[in-house]
């Protein structure tokens, strides 16, 4: 749980009314929270590393390999991250608060979308990562969970949107892929291989034949992330 004290400067978690923090996800190696930049004046999400692992040297290169991986992207798809803080404890990063909810909750409350929606949610991801591909990087937990999205004020449109004929299902829709956390370095094969030792790692019901039979001397590349955005 996040600490009562402020371990976070310049960042402040934000808590419900019952004093907990307030959680926007949970995965394998931390906690994502809702958080104000105190010097900015803006929401932000922060991730962090639980304790747990703070003494793992995989499990925190391969955060910091997230944190930095989503770094070098500047695209709207993409989330955006700005803060590291790698000494001491507690280890996060402070990224991008999206407003929305994830494409995986969006498809439980709503059912079966769209075709339309579908196609413009699944547009917007493609162009996310294509951005990630051309600067070296294979996401390879492509999944709904990972797909944020988020509505525009009335009147706007998202990236591509003027271009495409998706219906009013999908007006003003934005979709940012998150969680770089095992994301590959095809420029780094060595780094990539210390990370994973080696073994396949993903979310089984979206990876690929490729990413799950992988080999050091075949690794799988940017179509594995296809494969996943199509299912």
């Amino acid at each position: 749980m996040a600490s009562e004290s402020n371990d976070f400067h310049p960042f402040t978690v934000l808590r419900r009314p019952d004093g907990l923090p307030v959680e926007l996800g949970r995965g394998g190696m931390g906690v994502t929270y809702k958080a104000m930049d105190e010097t900015l004046g803006r929401p932000v999400a922060l991730k962090v590393i639980s304790g747990l692992y703070l003494d793992h040297p995989t499990v925190r290169k391969r955060f910091l390999t997230e944190a930095r991986a989503a770094a070098h992207l500047n695209h709207p798809n993409v989330a955006s991250v700005f803060h590291l803080r790698t000494e001491g404890s507690p280890v996060f990063y402070a990224m991008e608060y999206v407003e929305g909810e994830t494409a995986e909750a969006l498809a439980e409350r709503s059912g079966a979308l769209p075709v339309r929606l579908a196609l413009r949610i699944i547009l917007q991801a493609a162009q996310g990562l294509a951005a990630a591909a051309a600067r070296g990087l294979i996401h390879r937990d492509i999944k709904p969970a990972n797909l944020m999205v988020a509505h525009l004020p009335a009147g706007a449109t998202g990236p591509g949107d003027a271009d495409t004929d998706v219906g009013e299902e999908a007006d003003g829709l934005l979709v940012k892929v998150i969680d770089f956390g095992i994301a590959k370095n095809v420029l780094d094969q060595a780094a990539t291989a210390a990370l994973t030792d080696g073994q396949p790692i993903g979310t089984p019901a979206f990876m690929s034949p490729e990413q799950i039979t992988c080999s050091s001397d075949d690794p799988p590349d940017a179509r594995t992330d296809i494969y996943s955005l199509g299912v």
